[in-house]
This record gives structure tokens, C-alpha cells and sequence, in this order.
């Protein structure tokens, strides 16, 4: 994606730094809060993901306000942070809160699904990182299959989704959320 020219360093590294460091924040947080409370959670931003996504994009000069304004630059910190405090608290990354708001901003589906994963890989190693710490007791086997299950998906999904129209990447993206947040209802229900 990269190489591409699909992700956007500046916009996604706006999004990028406070994730980071809230990651562990969230990742603390979740360790002392009961599973259903989370799953809950996750399910509300599963929801709200797949709201932003189908409902459409605002106007063009609306987007193109974000880059190079101060009130824009805030905002992406702002939900960058709260991203990332999701994310290590859900332990999924931050970049399905990310997709949302920079599908607002940009209107190529690869593009935000390229710069959304620049976000969550860099906020999910900081996340996965506390949860090592924060877990005692936990075969450390696991978390490298886990690991090394991530990496591959990530390289298969990008594989794919550079082989893909842009219009079904969002049908992928929306789809992939669709089923997410039906398992997760239905383990809760």
C-alpha cells in the first residue's frame, strides 16, 4: 500500500501518535473491566462504524477543510487518542473508529483502508505490548501465534484489497463489521 502511494503519512500519523499513546491507557482500563461491559462497548462502535460507512461522505470542501487547519489537525488528535484508548480497552487496534472519520475526509476506499491500517498496526503493537505486561501467566506461545496470525492477515488482506475495486473494498469492509457485530450480539444475547 505504501509503495502504492494509497496510505497517507500525514493524515494518518495526525491519528497515529496519540493512539499510541493511549493504547496502553485503554489496555490498563480493560484488563480491571468485566468482559460484557466490553463486548458492549465494542458493539456500540461496531454499530457506529457501519453507520458512518453506509450513510455516505460529507461534501468535498467540508473534507478538504481538514487538511492544514488547526481545528482539523485537534480534531484528528483528538479522535486519535480516543481511538487508541478504544482499542487497547477492546484490544482491536483503533482503526475501526479511525475508518469512520477518515472516510469522511477521503473518498478512496483504499486509501482510508490503507491509512487506517498504518494507524493500527502502530496503535495495536502498543496495545498488544501492555497486554503482555498487564497479563501475568499467559503462555507466551499463544501471544506469538496471535502475533504471527495478525501479521499474515494483514498481508493477505492487503493482497487483496489492491486487487479489488475501490467500491468493493467498502463492501469487504462493511461485510467483514456486519459479521463481527452479529457474533458479538450473539454471544451477548
Amino acid at each position: 500500500n505504501a509503495r502504492r502511494g494509497r496510505v497517507l503519512w500525514k493524515l494518518g500519523t495526525v491519528f497515529l501518535i496519540p493512539a499510541v499513546i493511549m493504547a496502553p491507557i485503554g489496555a490498563y482500563v480493560g484488563v480491571h473491566t468485566p468482559r460484557k461491559v466490553l463486548l458492549w462497548v465494542f458493539a456500540a462502535f461496531l454499530v457506529y462504524t457501519l453507520y458512518s460507512l453506509v450513510r455516505g461522505r460529507v461534501k468535498e470542501e467540508s473534507a478538504s477543510r481538514f487538511y492544514g487547519s488547526i481545528r482539523g489537525y485537534m480534531l484528528g488528535v483528538l479522535v486519535g487518542a480516543i481511538a487508541g484508548f478504544l482499542g487497547g480497552l477492546l484490544g482491536v487496534g483503533g482503526g475501526l473508529i479511525i475508518l469512520p472519520v477518515l472516510a469522511l475526509i477521503e473518498r478512496d476506499a483504499k486509501k482510508v483502508s490503507a491509512t487506517a491500517g498504518y494507524v493500527a498496526l502502530f496503535s495495536s503493537a502498543s496495545g498488544f505490548t501492555s497486554y503482555l505486561f498487564l497479563l501475568r501467566g499467559i503462555d507466551y506461545r499463544l501471544w506469538v501465534v496471535v502475533l504471527i496470525g495478525g501479521v499474515l492477515g494483514g498481508f493477505c488482506g492487503s493482497y487483496l484489497m489492491n486487487r479489488m475495486r475501490t467500491l468493493y473494498v467498502k463492501y469487504a469492509i462493511v461485510s467483514i463489521i456486519t459479521f463481527v457485530l452479529a457474533k458479538i450480539l450473539v454471544d451477548l444475547v
